[in-house]
This record gives C-alpha cells, structure tokens and sequence, in this order.
C-alpha cells in the first residue's frame, strides 16, 4: 500500500512511495490536501538506479470528508516519452475549487526494477511554493 509523507523541506507539499500497481487510498489522510493551495505540478521517479519505461497511468482519486475517497477525472497515462528517464513531470494542475485532498496511485506503471514515488510540489494561493 501507498505511504505518504511530506517533502523534506516542504510545508505542505507531499510523495507517496508506491509499487507499480498499488492500492486505492483509504486513510483520510493519504492524498495531497489542498486547503491553501494554488496550484501543483505532480513528479513520478523511479526508484534509485532505475528508469520509467514509457507505459502505465496514474489512477486520480478525489477525498471529501461526507462520501471519503472517489475516483476523479484527474488520471493521467505514463507518457512514452519518459521511456529510459528517471523520472517525468506531468503539466501543473490549477486548484480552481479546493477539495479535500487529491490522490494519484499507480496501475501497471513500467519501471526497470523496483517501484516508484509520486511527488506533489505545491504553491500558494499567492505563489509560494510549500
């Protein structure tokens, strides 16, 4: 199962180390909250000595604190141009209507050996990263 954590230096910013089909979240507390922030750009890397091969999605999923964790149409596929990189970041995502929080898990993600971490680095309604 996914574990969550926030980025060493970072206030509210989150990664989530994962394997490469890993489970749905389930803790209200899993995800990337979103209260206070702007704005995301969502990192995928593989582990240590590895590379991304290109292939897999990132399944999105959605927390409200009344029906908890939903499927949300924030998914987004493994592009094969990360194929043979490290890792790849996705476009930034705007926080229009702040929600709870927000998680991507992996399905079928291709990495050479081991898993992956999922990395959220978030920005401020004013802009600041945190």
């Amino acid at each position: 199962m996914a574990t969550w954590s926030l980025v060493p230096g970072l206030s509210v910013s989150v990664m989530s180390v994962q394997a490469t089909t890993d489970s749905a979240p389930s803790s209200a507390t899993d995800g990337q909250a979103l209260s206070g922030v702007g704005g995301f750009n969502l990192t995928i890397q593989a582990d240590p000595g590895q590379t991304l091969t290109g292939v897999g999605s990132l399944t999105g999923y959605i927390y409200d604190d009344l029906i908890g964790w939903t499927l949300g149409d924030i998914g987004v596929n493994v592009p094969a141009i990360a194929s043979g990189s490290r890792s790849y970041t996705f476009s930034g995502w705007t926080v229009a209507n702040p929600i709870e929080r927000i998680a991507h898990i992996c399905n079928g993600v291709g990495v050479s050996g081991g898993g992956v971490t999922l990395i959220y680095r978030c920005s401020t309604l004013r802009g600041f990263k945190t």
